[in-house]
């Protein structure tokens, strides 16, 4: 037999093994009513299913616990969980190092456009920086915006001279620059010309100094020795008690009665001085600007408190502190992914636009998500017409009307005229890969003008572009808005060749439990334009049924009874979207680990699975969220089909003989 023959038998071979594998493959994942798979989508499943298959502990009974069952082997499939502890942050230790490689090397010979050069400016000055020098960020606002650096005493200010620093002006400056959360928080509402004063809030509000912290910052910053520190530490520490006993009472008094103001920026000297420097040269007109504050008493007891201290002293602390929260963003090294990281967070809209020109093919199937996201809502239209806690005719129009105007965004940017808006936003930008200092600072500029200033425009969604960095999925109250950030549609919460039962138990669960926001204990407090309109919000608590489901729920966790309200509904609503869409397929089974399990109970472990936490992790609770095992169990005992699928006894942990349910009868 020539060499020619011998070829064509070994090549014929060869094609028919790999044909009775895809054969034997395609049997191993087949769903009801599925089309022909290609050879992409067989073997995107068939990892699929292994990894769940390998993060199973078989040990453990799922009636008894079925997140060690679910979860109980996940660290074992993960090599890098020192890099991450969970599927989240997994996709973005991924993300981070795609960017990098992305950042440190233009592939394409095409013009880039002028924000992706100052991204790669920026990523480039990262890594060419060897350790952090505090000091030259006072040094660059010194020598850009005139202030005075650290280094005056601190004492009261019947001691002080006369021409001590400006603590106001300071304060402004350095709010432009990221410094909050110290003393006044601002939101800036553009249509309405209203600029929001009140004391900090978020990021759980002020929170002190740590004494190590300030010991390290300080020494390693200024140089100061034990009794020079010590002496700075009673004057810093006796102030921020102060502050904290502040707020505390204002945050006791708040539950009691609120006081909301409306003024116009002349009425109050100082504040109109504040706030003329803290927006000038921004893109925040001041032109018949009115000020609204929540809590008056507030305002006037914090400005008499900082009166009586030393103008330099406030100057001192207010640095320092904006030191803290330079420091606390990270930048404890500069590897390619770290920088690709803090690239990420600082520009996020260009990495997107970076993000998504790599993976076009993502971006092509977003229209798939968006009908997933229409079969979601339809059941959830479904769910509310059954009106299981008998509310009236004005109550469900108002809850309909706020579903029916929920809308979903993936993604961040602005699909009409990307690049141009993009190059629009960015086009102040003038970054330097040579100088990582100026660099920083013009972003966290630019960084505070988007985010914590907060520009809203209250009624025109198409205005409103998010230039924070999001981790996870989340819903926007102001516009009923469900975000997806593009990078979350990644293996193994997404992939367009995943079947639809593994899209369903993670990005369908995703969109119910945002939906279910709009109809949480926030939610119903916002009309369909996300409006604050507290009527029915009022109406709906007043309902004796719901009352009773909503304090089962609370007596779960109080402190996080939104979530735990997203949890339960959201799993709900995507089970049986699903399966109300394949409705053969509770017959069906796939062969895992050696068993054939019913494609419900695989629909459980996927779901719970997505949420896997490494062992050590899992320890510790999310502070909105709680633990990853807490939300598992939590969202499956109290769903009746979970015990039928399982066929739990009454006795076993998973068993619930009342379950807490909002929207369902």
């Amino acid at each position: 037999m020539n060499s020619f023959s011998i070829s064509s038998s070994l090549y014929l071979t060869l094609v028919s093994l790999l044909l009775i594998k895809q054969h034997v493959l395609c049997e191993l994942i087949r769903l009801p009513h599925a089309p022909a798979l290609t050879s992409r989508k067989i073997i995107v499943n068939h990892r699929h299913l292994k990894s769940i298959e390998g993060s199973m502990d078989l040990t453990t009974d799922p009636c008894e616990n079925f997140y060690q069952y679910a979860c109980g082997n996940w660290d074992s499939m993960h090599t890098n969980i020192t890099k991450y502890h969970d599927y989240y942050r997994m996709i973005e230790y991924y993300t981070n190092r795609e960017m990098a490689i992305a950042l440190q090397k233009k592939t394409s010979k095409t013009k880039e456009p002028k924000f992706m050069e100052n991204v790669r400016a920026y990523f480039k000055s990262c890594t060419k920086m060897k350790h952090l020098d505090l000091s030259q960020f006072l040094k660059w606002l010194q020598d850009h915006e005139n202030l005075r650096p650290v280094g005056g005493g601190g004492y009261r200010k019947d001691n002080a001279t006369a021409d001590a620093p400006d603590w106001l002006r300071t304060l402004a400056v350095l709010t432009k620059y990221g410094l909050s959360d110290v003393l006044l928080e601002e939101t800036y509402f553009k249509d309405l010309h209203i600029i929001k004063i009140s004391r900090p809030q978020k990021n759980n509000g002020f929170v002190k100094f740590p004494y190590q912290t300030f010991k390290v910052l300080t020494y390693s910053t200024f140089g100061w020795k034990n009794e020079t520190l010590d002496n700075k530490w009673i004057l810093f520490s006796s102030l921020e008690q102060e502050l904290y006993e502040l707020q505390k009472l204002q945050m006791l008094t708040n539950g009691t009665h609120k006081y909301f103001n409306l003024f116009t920026i002349q009425d109050i000297p100082w504040l109109k001085y504040y706030i003329n420097l803290l927006l000038n040269n921004t893109q925040f007109p001041v032109r018949k600007l009115k000020i609204f504050i929540s809590d008056i008493s507030y305002i006037t007891r914090l400005y008499k408190l900082l009166q009586a201290y030393d103008d330099e002293f406030i100057c001192e602390y207010l640095q320092i502190r904006f030191l803290w929260s330079v420091l606390i963003n990270g930048y404890t090294k500069f590897s390619p992914e770290m920088c690709a990281l803090k690239t990420r967070q600082f520009m996020y809209l260009a990495t997107d636009w970076l993000f998504e020109r790599q993976h076009q093919v993502l971006v092509k199937n977003i229209p798939k998500i968006e009908q997933m996201f229409k079969n979601i809502k339809e059941h959830y239209r479904k769910v509310l017409l059954t009106n299981p806690n008998g509310f009236d005719t004005k109550i469900m129009s108002f809850l309909m009307e706020k579903l029916n105007g929920i809308q979903l965004q993936v993604g961040h940017l602005p699909r009409s005229n990307t690049q141009q808006k993009l190059e629009d936003i960015y086009s102040h930008l003038d970054l330097d890969e040579n100088n990582f200092y100026h660099n920083q600072m013009q972003l966290l500029k630019f960084y505070t003008n988007n985010t914590l200033l907060n520009y809203i425009a209250t009624q025109n969604r198409t205005d409103y572009i998010e230039h924070d960095k999001k981790l996870s999925p989340y819903f926007h109250r102001i516009y009923n808005t469900v975000v997806l950030p593009i990078t979350t549609l990644q293996l193994p919460i997404y992939d367009v060749n995943l079947n639809d039962l593994y899209q369903y138990s993670s990005i369908g669960y995703i969109l119910g439990h945002e939906i279910t926001h709009g109809f949480d204990t926030q939610g119903t407090q916002r009309d369909a334009n996300g409006r604050k309109l507290t009527l029915y919000h009022d109406m709906i608590n007043a309902n004796p049924r719901f009352e009773e489901n909503l304090e089962c729920i609370r007596n779960l966790n109080n402190g996080r009874i939104d979530e735990k309200i997203a949890d339960i509904t959201g799993f709900r609503v995507a089970f049986q979207t699903f399966f109300e869409l394949h409705p053969k397929a509770r017959q069906q089974t796939l062969n895992v680990n050696g068993r054939n399990m019913t494609l419900d109970k695989i629909f459980f472990l996927n779901h719970a699975q997505f949420r896997c936490t490494s062992t050590e992790k899992n320890l510790f609770a999310d502070k909105t969220h709680g633990t990853a095992e807490d939300r598992i169990v939590d969202a499956l005992s109290h769903f009746p089909e979970f015990v039928k699928t399982f066929q739990c006894s009454k006795y076993s942990d998973m068993f619930l003989e009342k379950t807490c349910q909002l929207w369902r009868r």
